[in-house]
């Protein structure tokens, strides 16, 4: 069997060395004779924790059904916010390839017909042009140089 001895530190029980007399004022009193300085005190101060462990330690705040609470309400909005984030990316993606296949073939259509009405405005411009050089010969109707013969 095992017997245990408590064993007495004569260190300890030791009286220190240290000012004696009436006019010692312990508030006066500094401890030159230590060890430590004060960036070895500064040095090792608490442990340095991340944002996260601090925001994870604030939830022992809160009592257990308003964390319940407010967890649930989270969780939900998160939900929904992802759900609606779903849905308009589809929406987004339908109204987009909507509007392409619909815009592109009439843009097309639009030039086309720009281009057919500036044909015209320039074979009228070239008939007018043809009826001032020679006149008659765009009319034909024979009241010109030709029809007086």
């Amino acid at each position: 069997m095992v017997q245990l001895e408590e064993v007495e530190d004569a260190e300890l029980d030791r009286a220190q060395p240290g000012p004696v007399g009436d006019d010692y004022d312990s508030d006066d009193f500094v401890d030159t004779d230590s060890e430590l300085s004060d960036s070895d005190i500064v040095s090792s101060g608490p442990p340095s924790e991340s944002f996260t462990d601090r925001l994870l330690a604030l939830r022992d705040i809160l009592p257990p059904r308003y964390r319940r609470s407010l967890s649930s309400t989270l969780t939900s909005t998160l939900s929904l916010t992802r759900t609606g984030a779903w849905w308009g990316g589809k929406g987004l993606w339908v109204l987009t390839t909507g509007a392409i296949m619909l815009s592109v073939p009439f843009a097309v259509c639009v030039v086309e017909e720009q281009q057919i009405v500036e044909q015209e405005r320039e074979v009228k411009a070239q008939e007018g042009a043809r009826e001032v050089l020679v006149p008659g010969v765009a009319g034909g109707s024979g009241s010109g140089v030709g029809g007086a013969l």
